[in-house]
C-alpha cells in the first residue's frame, strides 16, 4: 500500500492551478485555485501550494476573497492568489499590471504679439496684435498603470508616480493686459486711458512674451475683439499677467487617475484598484502633423 505525507494528502483537496490571465496581471505572477472541502488559503496556511511548474507557492502570497459553490458536497473553492515576494498588508500600494497605449493630449494654443507700423507722408498709425497658434489634439504614447491598495483616497504621490512631472491638468490660462494713455485726450475721449485684460482659455503665452510697448503719433490696439484708437502721442503696452500652462514638450504627465473598488482579500478586507495614465515624453509638434513618424 502506498503511503502518503501529509502535504500529498493536503494537496489532494487541490483540483486545479492555472496562471491568470496576462492581461490582468503582468507584473505579479497570479494563479488561480480550485480546490474542495477547504479554500486554497487555509490548504496553504497548513502545506505550502504548489504553482503549475511545481515550485512552492510563496509563503506570503496574498490570496483574494474565495469563490464557494456550496451546491456539492464537498464544497468546491475558487481563488485568486498573488505569488508576492512580501506581505500585501493593504496598506502598501501593489502595481501588478503595466502597458503601453496611446491616449489624446491637447497642446495649448500660444500667444505671442505682433507690432504693426504704417507711414503715409507725416502720418503714422501703428498697434500691437496679438498672434495665436490654436490648441491641437493629438495621440501621445503613454503607460498604463494598474495598482491594488488598501486605501480609497489618491495621495500627492500619484500625480508624480514614476517621475511623472505632476498631474496635466491646466486650471489657468494665458492673459495679458493692454494699457493705452493719450496725454492728448481729445472731447471725444474723455478718459486719457484705456486698460483692458484678455484672457485665453487654452493657450498659453509664447516663450519671453515679457511686455511689448509701442508708442507713435497714432496708435491702433487690435486684440481678437475689437480695435481701439487714441490721438496723437498715446502709448501702448502689453504685458504678460497670466504666463497660463508650461511648454509640455519633453516632459512626462499623469494624465489620469481612476480609483475604483476591486475586490476582496481573503479575511474581508476591501481593496481598490487604482489606475495612472503616464503620458511618455510629450513630443514635439509637427509641421507634418503627426508627432511619432
Amino acid at each position: 500500500m502506498p503511503t502518503y505525507t501529509n502535504t500529498l494528502r493536503l494537496n489532494d483537496s487541490i483540483i486545479s492551478v492555472e496562471r491568470v490571465d496576462l492581461s490582468q496581471f503582468s507584473l505579479v505572477a497570479a494563479y488561480r485555485y480550485t480546490s474542495k472541502g477547504s479554500s486554497p488559503k487555509n490548504i496553504h496556511d497548513r502545506d505550502a501550494l504548489q504553482k503549475p511548474d511545481g515550485t512552492l507557492l510563496n509563503a506570503n502570497a496574498t490570496f483574494l476573497e474565495a469563490e464557494v459553490n456550496n451546491q456539492v458536497n464537498p464544497p468546491v473553492f475558487e481563488q485568486i492568489v498573488l505569488d508576492t515576494s512580501s506581505a500585501f498588508d493593504g496598506g502598501t500600494p501593489l502595481t501588478v499590471h503595466q502597458y503601453e497605449t496611446f491616449v489624446p493630449f491637447t497642446y495649448p494654443g500660444i500667444v505671442d504679439t505682433l507690432k504693426l507700423e504704417e507711414i503715409e507722408g507725416t502720418y503714422t498709425e501703428g498697434g500691437i496684435s496679438l498672434s495665436t497658434e490654436s490648441p491641437v489634439t493629438s495621440e501621445v504614447k503613454a503607460t498604463i498603470f494598474e495598482i491594488i491598495q488598501s486605501a480609497s483616497t489618491l495621495t500627492s504621490s500619484d500625480f508624480d508616480f514614476d517621475g511623472a512631472n505632476g498631474l496635466w491638468s491646466p486650471n489657468a490660462w494665458a492673459t495679458v493686459k493692454a494699457v493705452a494713455f493719450n496725454p492728448q485726450a481729445t472731447n471725444v475721449h474723455r478718459n486719457n486711458t484705456y486698460i483692458e485684460t484678455i484672457d485665453l482659455k487654452g493657450y498659453r503665452l509664447a516663450d519671453g512674451f515679457g511686455e511689448t510697448t509701442f508708442g507713435k503719433d497714432l496708435v491702433r490696439f487690435n486684440n481678437v475683439n475689437a480695435v481701439k484708437q487714441f490721438n496723437n502721442k498715446s502709448r501702448l503696452t502689453v504685458s504678460a499677467v497670466e504666463n497660463g500652462p508650461e511648454d509640455p514638450t519633453g516632459r512626462t504627465y499623469t494624465l489620469d487617475i481612476d480609483l475604483k473598488p476591486f475586490t476582496s482579500l481573503d479575511d474581508g478586507t476591501l481593496i481598490y484598484k487604482k489606475t495612472i495614465v503616464k503620458s511618455a515624453a510629450i513630443p514635439a509638434q509637427s509641421t507634418t502633423g503627426t508627432p511619432y513618424s
